[in-house]
């Protein structure tokens, strides 16, 4: 299935699944109707997670993984579908996360990512499967 990103936005907005412009204003959500189906539940974390999250060495864990969300709305219902997953998230602040490198293979799996930034491991220690080969990145 080969979806078009700008077709699929175009549906979402007019379908008033998803909101154009402001998302703060607007108090952007996950759609209730994503919670139906876990396909596009994961869908949605993904995106999500592709554009605000981000992954980094922890020093009891060696992996911890954060998505910082400043509308309160949007924070709820990815908190809630993250739960709703399985996911044991933690949250503080604006930031949701989870530790650990089973739960990282297992965001993997499950979720995915497209973004080539997640690919990228500071210490280049850890590969997960599904992804790329790990690279190392520069200290300059």
């Amino acid at each position: 299935c080969l979806l078009n990103s700008k077709k699929l936005v175009d549906f979402l907005i007019e379908n008033k699944l998803f909101v154009k412009g402001e998302k703060k204003t607007a108090k952007a959500k996950i759609p209730e109707t994503f919670f139906q189906d876990a396909v596009l539940l994961k869908s949605c974390l993904r995106g999500i997670c592709d554009t605000d999250g981000s992954f980094c060495p922890h020093p009891h864990t060696k992996v911890m993984f954060a998505v910082t969300i400043t509308i309160p709305e949007l924070f709820e219902s990815t908190f809630k579908a993250f739960n709703d997953l399985g996911f044991p998230v933690k949250h503080s602040g604006v930031n949701i996360y989870f530790y650990g490198e089973k739960l990282m293979q297992r965001f993997f799996d499950e979720i995915g990512s497209s973004n080539p930034k997640h690919f990228k491991v500071p210490s280049g220690e850890l590969h997960f499967e599904g992804c790329p080969k790990p690279q190392l990145e520069s200290s300059y």
